[in-house]
């Protein structure tokens, strides 16, 4: 399952980056956002889910202490960051939907969006550095066959409730609460954006990353609460304590999928770089396509109605396209 989770996890946010990077389209100030959560990710997928694997073939640990140590620590650094991605995420949307544009642009120039993401990653590797200086302690879990929490120091639960629970139950509190304000936004304006497409647009983006959000909720508790479990009330089943973890884990493969799934833009890139096509070619591809499509035909694939709803969009990318940046400003493209 290790080894499974580092394959996935790796070509699936390898390829919601190099999407991102190919398209001009996808470079937003959101899909920022998105890109330094597959970059937390793929910390995981590359370096913690492999070590994982081989020691789970040798039923030991073969790196050393402090590589066992240094492993754990990139999965709580991954963890933490994983979790104020996504709510620098919800406040994004929470801001472009309750707010005039103006205040959207305002708040989220480029370099105010770059300054909160190496924020968060200053704040993620802060919360993995207290088992290091003797508050908490990391190691080996046999009953994992991986590095995490070390639990045999009576220490390890209270920095596990200070620092990592703390931080997930307030950002799942921050949002909850953005989107809740977003549902509510939208049913006042329900009449007024019902002939508004762009608006239609942004909802629809809105409810993606709701689903992110939930994935990751539904993916990080269980261990959350195994953990409470374990050490308040009495010893769980070793394979519950593995599941839950192993759950844990997944959340950085399942992401790319629901990227793939949800998004346009993204399966366009995907099909660009998987039949090594320039994004131009790919769109000029659909609109001929379109045009050479026989009318009698009873039936339209997927992939010409991919086509179609990319070549006849007149839809721009929220206002907030980061392809072309003058300073500060945050540009639309032509």
């Amino acid at each position: 399952m290790y080894g499974v989770l580092a394959l996935a996890g790796i070509v699936g946010n390898v390829m919601v980056l190099l999407a991102i990077v190919m398209d001009r389209r996808l470079r937003t100030t959101n899909n920022l956002f998105i890109f330094n959560l597959c970059v937390s990710d793929l910390l995981v997928a590359a370096c913690y889910d492999p070590m994982s694997a081989v020691s789970v073939i040798k039923a030991r640990w073969v790196s050393g202490s402090v590589m066992c140590s240094v492993a754990a620590a990139i999965n709580v650094v991954s963890l933490m960051e994983s979790t104020m991605a996504v709510g620098l995420i919800a406040l994004n949307c929470n801001c472009r939907i309750t707010k005039p544009p103006g205040v959207y642009r305002e708040n989220y120039r480029f370099k105010r969006c770059l300054a909160m993401v190496a924020a968060s990653w200053l704040l993620a590797v802060a919360i993995a550095v207290p088992p290091f200086i003797g508050f908490g302690q990391l190691g080996y879990d046999q009953y994992l066959g991986a590095c995490d929490y070390n639990f045999h120091s009576h220490l390890t639960f209270y920095y596990y409730l200070t620092f990592p629970v703390f931080t997930v139950m307030a950002t799942n509190v921050v949002v909850t609460v953005c989107y809740v304000n977003i549902f509510i936004s939208i049913k006042r304006s329900a009449d007024k954006t019902r002939g508004d497409e762009a608006m239609q647009v942004t909802i629809h983006r809105t409810k993606h990353m709701f689903v992110i959000f939930c994935v990751f909720v539904v993916t990080t508790l269980p261990e959350i609460v195994m953990i409470i479990l374990d050490v308040l009330v009495k010893p769980m089943p070793p394979e519950l304590n593995l599941f839950a973890h192993i759950l844990l884990l997944s959340n950085s493969s399942i992401n790319p999928i629901i990227y793939t799934i949800r998004q346009r833009e993204f399966r366009v890139a995907y099909r660009a770089f998987l039949t090594c096509t320039s994004i131009r070619a790919v769109k000029e591809q659909c609109t001929a396509s379109q045009f050479e499509m026989n009318p009698d035909r009873k039936y339209i694939s997927e992939a010409d109605k991919l086509c179609i709803a990319i070549s006849t969009s007149k839809i721009e990318d929220d206002n907030d396209n980061l392809a072309s940046i003058e300073g500060d400003d945050i540009s639309t493209p032509v």
